[in-house]
């Protein structure tokens, strides 16, 4: 026969298992992750918001090292193929220097020096469904995968977007600082 004792004894055994088992599931964000969102928070105070831009989301591949990052920002003005292309280029550029000369993140960084496949940015300019603008404004742009730089535009009557250009970055590099 059992005793009292015996029997609180067992129960206090697996609650402290059951306890410990919850205990592992338990996030704990990396080093590498925190270095990441500093220098994201520090570009997007700095460089982002005073050119009129507004984060909206933010991710990527981080698992074991950083493999990717993920900007999605609103843009509140209307502007052209050219100027749009100017603001993404710089966005970029600013980005790319600003983890390549960090130097803690290097050793978590998949790959050295990070380029723009490794950071998938897109801006969307808010209200370009809503108000009238200029026609061949952008209201979409993106990086892909083939290193493409997409340019979109808003259909009001069809309610859709349409392409409008599409480049290589080191094309939209090169038109706008000229390397």
């Amino acid at each position: 026969m059992i005793s009292d004792v015996g029997i609180l004894m067992n129960r206090m055994i697996y609650l402290s298992a059951f306890l410990l088992f919850l205990t592992s599931f338990r996030y704990k964000e990396s080093d590498y992750c925190k270095i990441a969102d500093q220098i994201v928070n520090n570009y997007v105070r700095e460089f982002a918001t005073p050119r009129g831009l507004e984060l909206y989301g933010y991710g990527g591949a981080m698992m074991n090292d950083i493999q990717k990052i993920e900007l999605d920002f609103f843009c509140f003005e209307a502007l052209n193929v050219d100027n749009a292309r100017i603001l993404y280029v710089e966005m970029m550029e600013e980005l790319l220097n600003r983890i390549n000369r960090h130097k803690k993140i290097h050793p978590y960084l998949h790959a050295f020096p990070f380029v723009e496949g490794n950071i998938k940015l897109m801006i969307s300019f808010i209200g370009s469904k809503e108000r009238d603008i200029d026609e061949g404004c952008v209201a979409l742009m993106s990086i892909a995968k083939e290193h493409k730089v997409y340019f979109a535009a808003y259909d009001k009557e069809k309610k859709d977007y349409y392409d409008l250009c599409e480049e290589s970055y080191e094309e939209a590099r090169r038109k706008v600082i000229g390397n």
